[in-house]
């Protein structure tokens, strides 16, 4: 038993060192060398005026509105499930989303997971189990599915749409500018990754089933969840992520005055 017992504890610590290691800022750094094509003016320096401005707007908008958003809210029941089906299919999709989810920490470390691709992916995740758990009559699930509702289904919606319809092509359009071909290739090799296909792709069509199967209505509080979750994690990104050299998403940039069009379409 006790040699059993050390051999696991030596697996264990040297898993946690291989993922220390590739979760290092450095090594997602080199993950988004590619992205060096990106001019430095939108990756250091002073914000611009309007990031201020429409952060504060938008805060005064979700604390104002507060009070609508909790008269709005009306708990369905999720033990009455309008498709038998619907439950083995939520369980079944959020064990795939926690398994691909810890994929990506083995792989990658605990940086990755703070792009908005892997948080959309965690809450469709999470929404999908707590769901699952509410169509159990479990005390409180109902109240955290309905929270994750509208969130992961705009977070999943805004992944794919701006990523294929913006990101992608910009990119693209950036390294083919640039003197090395390997970037673009590397890019597009990345891009095209089972995992990334997954989080990019897969997501929306996950989460609208669920969406859809579930018959429910959105109203004012679902929009204002969905405001606060995207308003939270602007302010993650641009006080955590951005300071720390990782930037995942350049139109996230608060350096240009354009931000204030590229957090509106976000946000809203």
């Amino acid at each position: 038993f006790t040699y059993h017992k050390e051999v696991l504890q030596g697996l264990i610590i040297r898993m946690s060192s291989k993922v220390a290691e590739k979760g290092s800022l450095e090594s997602v750094r080199n993950l988004l060398k590619f992205l060096d094509v990106v001019p430095l003016q939108y990756k250091v320096g002073p914000w611009s005026p309007a990031a201020h401005i429409t952060i504060f707007a938008y805060a005064a908008f979700i604390f104002l509105s507060m009070s609508y958003a909790v008269k709005a809210y009306t708990p369905p029941d999720y033990t009455q499930i309008p498709n038998d089906w619907i439950q083995t299919y939520r369980l079944v999709g959020a064990l795939y989303g926690f398994a691909l989810t810890a994929l990506v920490y083995y792989a990658s470390g605990i940086w990755m997971l703070g792009s908005y691709t892997l948080t959309s992916w965690n809450l469709m995740s999470l929404r999908l189990f707590f769901s699952y758990l509410a169509g159990h009559a479990v005390p409180g699930a109902g109240l955290v599915a309905d929270l994750l509702r509208y969130p992961s289904l705009i977070g999943c919606t805004v992944t794919v749409t701006v990523w294929w319809i913006i990101l992608v092509p910009l990119i693209d359009f950036l390294l083919s500018q640039g003197k090395s071909r390997e970037d673009r290739i590397f890019f597009w090799k990345w891009n095209l990754a089972p995992v990334l296909i997954n989080v990019h792709l897969l997501n929306l069509p996950i989460i609208a089933i669920d969406f859809l199967a579930s018959g429910v209505a959105l109203t004012f509080f679902d929009l204002w969840v969905a405001l606060t979750v995207a308003f939270l994690y602007c302010m993650f990104y641009l006080n955590v992520l951005d300071p720390r050299g990782l930037h995942f998403y350049i139109i996230f940039s608060p350096r240009t005055v354009y931000c204030a069009i590229s957090y509106a379409l976000i946000l809203s």
